[in-house]
């Protein structure tokens, strides 16, 4: 009888001793690296598979791109800016990463319902490896960036080392995002259409095909208050101006990295259930 009791009390839930719900799915992420790897594989094969010209899209879509809008601002707005076509395209295929990936993230998370209802596999698991295989797409269009630049005679310089982990920081700011709006469109299912929105407002706000010289003294603040303006000066530094980023470059870009991915996590955990409900 005792001994029966005794049992009862071991196998009592303690709220107490739970785990922390963010420190859980961070323990949860490295578990399932080798399925994170996996999945992002998955993502990338099937991207590719389904697409009428497969990755030469990929180098077509930016090239296409920089040609309307070089044409555009260079020419109607005549922005004074040496090799110009650089100068966009650095921050054009580091926003459609952003966009890209953070806008897709949504998806991911219904679409995979069904795994995580299963099986226990963190659902962050599945927006690491959106971001993650939209970071090769970004890595396939900087091969493009490099033929533009050679055919332009721009510098080649060794601050070009840094972009590696310059992409790692834009892409930690990208996951962190795609937590919340996943979270958010899963809750509230017109959400995504309200993010459409906000990203074309974000564009302009962000001064990827504009330098931000021509901006009023006044309106500049709102521009610095950006998370993204100061994640693309990483980006744009050691390709386009030939310069390593500074110190406290680095430094504002990691924090701003770090804090979206602590925030974005949290909500995503703090609204397991109700997403689970919701889905």
């Amino acid at each position: 009888m005792g001994e029966a009791s005794a049992n009862s009390r071991s196998s009592v839930y303690d709220t107490a001793t739970a785990a922390d719900p963010l420190d859980e799915e961070f323990r949860s992420l490295i578990a399932y690296r080798d399925f994170l790897l996996l999945w992002t594989r998955r993502n990338i094969s099937l991207r590719y598979k389904r697409s009428l010209l497969g990755v030469v899209w990929t180098i077509l879509e930016p090239l296409a791109v920089i040609s309307i809008l070089a044409i555009v601002f260079s020419a109607v707005f005549r922005f004074e800016i040496d090799n110009y076509p650089v100068y966009i395209l650095s921050g054009w295929v580091m926003w459609e990463f952003f966009a890209r990936s953070t806008s897709v993230m949504a998806g991911d998370i219904q679409a995979t319902r069904e795994i995580t209802s299963r099986f226990r596999v963190p659902r962050s698991a599945f927006l690491v490896a959106s971001v993650l295989s939209y970071l090769f797409n970004w890595a396939l269009a900087l091969l493009v960036l490099a033929v533009v630049m050679a055919v332009l005679g721009h510098p080649f310089t060794w601050a070009l080392l840094v972009v590696p982990p310059a992409m790692l920081v834009v892409a930690a700011f990208a996951f962190g995002i795609g937590c919340a709006v996943a979270t958010l469109a899963t809750l509230f299912h017109d959400f995504i259409l309200m993010y459409t929105v906000v990203l074309t407002m974000w564009l302009y706000a962000t001064p990827i095909i504009y330098p931000l010289a021509i901006v009023p003294e006044a309106a500049r603040p709102l521009l610095l208050i950006n998370p993204m303006t100061h994640l693309l000066t990483l980006i744009r530094a050691p390709i386009y101006e030939g310069r390593f980023p500074s110190p406290s470059e680095w430094m504002t870009g990691i924090v701003i990295g770090m804090m979206s991915v602590i925030a974005g996590v949290w909500i995503l955990t703090r609204s397991r259930r109700a997403m689970e409900y919701r889905a």
